[in-house]
């Protein structure tokens, strides 16, 4: 058998995305940025509606739940995978909060309030890194 020399090359990514959420010093210039950013790949790689040149309320909407998904899978993303697996431990610090995965993909607060009256976002708020 013949044998050969292997060369691996390898790279380090520079996480982008991170160092592009902290250069906004508000939080409405970094959603307008982020529905433009989306918007713009949403019109090149789907073809979809020409841009328009005014970025509409929905479009601010989703670019703040995909920021929001985009934090929770950095500081809860271990969290995240276990209850997508189904095995969340009752030793874990978080399982008294019962979370959960909501429709959209957030993580959110279960608990004893699923029976009451508030709107769903006071009943179940998400998990936020501070």
């Amino acid at each position: 058998m013949e044998e050969r020399e292997v060369q691996v090359n390898t790279a380090t990514i520079i996480p982008l995305l991170w160092e592009f959420l902290h250069q906004f010093s508000t939080l409405q210039k970094l959603l307008r940025t982020t529905a433009w950013l989306m918007k713009f790949l949403l019109y090149r790689f789907y073809l979809s509606d020409p841009m328009k040149t005014v970025v509409t309320p929905l479009e601010l909407h989703y670019a703040n739940l995909a920021l929001i998904r985009h934090e929770q899978h950095h500081y809860f993303g271990a969290v995240i995978n276990i209850l997508i697996s189904g095995k969340i431990s009752p030793k874990k610090k978080l399982a008294r909060l019962t979370p959960y995965i909501d429709a959209k993909y957030l993580l959110r607060v279960g608990g004893r309030l699923k029976n009451s009256i508030p709107n769903p976002d006071e009943k179940h708020p998400l998990f936020l890194a501070s």
